[in-house]
């Protein structure tokens, strides 16, 4: 599988989302690169995202989600998603819960 950043479906995407292989963010989406900086194409995943859940995710030998907060700023509650592709390829989004999480506490 190969993937060019110009025309990946990864840039169509609103929410953020990762292309990650071998521990290696590839690419990051322009909502990825806003939350996190452009920087982080081609940053080892545990040195970007500092978040050991997400790292045992995505690392992991299994795709699925996990819900973490601060990610973004303090107090924020993200779901991290991990889908494997073939090659060893994991595509990660992240949704932004705080919204939802901040309407329940209020009722």
């Amino acid at each position: 599988m190969t993937f060019n950043s110009d025309n990946t479906l990864l840039n169509l995407m609103a929410r953020p989302a990762l292309l990650v292989k071998d521990s290696r963010i590839l690419l990051a989406n322009p909502a990825a690169q806003q939350m996190l900086g452009t920087h982080i194409e081609n940053e080892d995943v545990r040195l970007a995202l500092r978040q050991p859940e997400v790292v045992a995710l995505i690392l992991g030998n299994n795709p699925g989600h996990t819900k973490i907060t601060g990610l973004s700023t303090r107090g924020s509650l993200w779901e991290v998603s991990c889908h494997h592709l073939e090659d060893g390829h994991r595509l990660v989004t992240l949704e932004d819960l705080s919204v939802q999480a901040s309407i329940t506490r209020a009722h």
